[in-house]
């Protein structure tokens, strides 16, 4: 088993180009709370608290026969609230930003209701994030899932200088 130490993920964070910012946000997010890519590709805007700063973790999603299936995550255990430090949060609402424009252009509504990693008409496949790198973020959420737990929310906040 291969483990990322923090300075490893700011390095990869920073060879990804500035104009995916999807990309750097997806990773980031997974290093960073654990999830799997099921439950980051369900995740919706209307998910992330803003005042606690915290993701509400409900449901995962895949595409199945080339549908997007949303249902409830693997166990009642997954089904969780997780802290984000400031600096996953600011790259969360950046990212926002930049898919707020690009909808835009698009000519899609953008809102609550919009899935955080989708950046065309439909919902995007896990498979994108995974096949953008050689090695697997399932590898990172596996080994870094059990370091953070949503509890230690001051371990969020010093998490903050990493990238």
């Amino acid at each position: 088993m291969k483990f990322w130490r923090p300075e490893e993920l700011k390095k990869f964070i920073n060879l990804i180009p500035d104009d995916q910012v999807i990309f750097k946000t997806f990773y980031a997010l997974a290093f960073f709370t654990g999830m799997r890519c099921g439950e980051m590709s369900a995740l919706q805007w209307k998910d992330i608290d803003r005042i606690l700063m915290e993701i509400d973790v409900r449901k995962s999603a895949t595409y199945l026969n080339k549908e997007f299936i949303v249902t409830l995550p693997k166990t009642k255990n997954s089904i969780r609230r997780i802290s984000i430090n400031r600096k996953l949060f600011s790259l969360l609402d950046y990212w926002r930003e930049k898919q707020e424009d690009l909808f835009k252009k698009l000519n899609i509504l953008h809102s609550d209701e919009s899935y955080i990693f989708q950046y065309k008409d439909t919902p995007s496949s896990k498979d994108i994030f995974s096949r953008k790198i050689k090695y697997s973020v399932k590898t990172t959420i596996d080994v870094y899932g059990h370091l953070y737990p949503n509890k230690q929310k001051e371990m969020t906040d010093k998490l903050d200088d990493l990238f």
